[in-house]
């Protein structure tokens, strides 16, 4: 399965360059990784000529309505979906750093949502886990959940698919025997999940 991901458009102005990926790429699923704005959304849908399914979560500069204007995308968070074999959970926004009417929680609420969130071979969400894109990051606001690290453990995923850090990076985590390889996505990019390789489409800046 090829898998479309797009994370942190923040309003993005290059709609010509988004509609040549979507209408030139194969691609089964799209998934988006949460700060896209409805405006960016609504062009997803737009330039969605194939008509595959749109998964996805918030981000922390989304409001918490964004996706209800947009029946036909799942919302992940807390939500355990299948797709052509694999299964696909996610969980919103980022690290509690301010006070806002946007998805922010703090490690011990999502702590309490992952310990009840059944096992899944996709884990999807805005932030990424704690010690990985934030180890030399003091900002807040980047800190990842160290909740999710638990949850590779007792789930084992076999991926984590994340934006947020405005940046594209592959890392392998590995807890006892197993591993799950997470991706940090920024803009658009492809993934094959049968060659287990990602490819960077377009990003904005980095």
């Amino acid at each position: 399965m090829r898998i479309l991901f797009i994370a942190d458009l923040h309003v993005c102005s290059n709609t010509n360059v988004i509609k040549d990926i979507m209408q030139r790429e194969k691609y089964d699923l799209i998934i988006s990784l949460g700060d896209n704005t409805e405006y960016d959304l609504n062009n997803i849908m737009l330039y969605n000529t194939k008509s595959v399914p749109i998964y996805g979560v918030l981000g922390n500069h989304d409001l918490y309505h964004v996706f209800s204007h947009f029946p036909s995308i799942t919302n992940l968070h807390y939500k355990k979906t299948e797709y052509k074999g694999l299964s696909f959970i996610g969980i919103e926004g980022c690290m509690m750093y301010k006070e806002a009417n946007v998805p922010m929680y703090t490690d011990d609420q999502v702590s309490r949502l992952v310990k009840t969130m059944p096992p899944s071979d996709v884990l999807v969400s805005h932030t990424g886990p704690s010690g990985l894109m934030d180890k030399d990051n003091d900002d807040i606001s980047r800190r990842g959940f160290f909740s999710f690290n638990d949850y590779y453990k007792t789930a084992k995923p076999k991926y984590h698919f994340f934006g947020h850090y405005h940046k594209n990076e592959h890392h392998t985590v590995y807890h006892g025997w197993n591993l799950t390889e997470c991706y940090c996505i920024f803009g658009i990019s492809l993934f094959d999940t049968e060659t287990n390789t990602m490819t960077k489409l377009f990003s904005e800046e980095e």
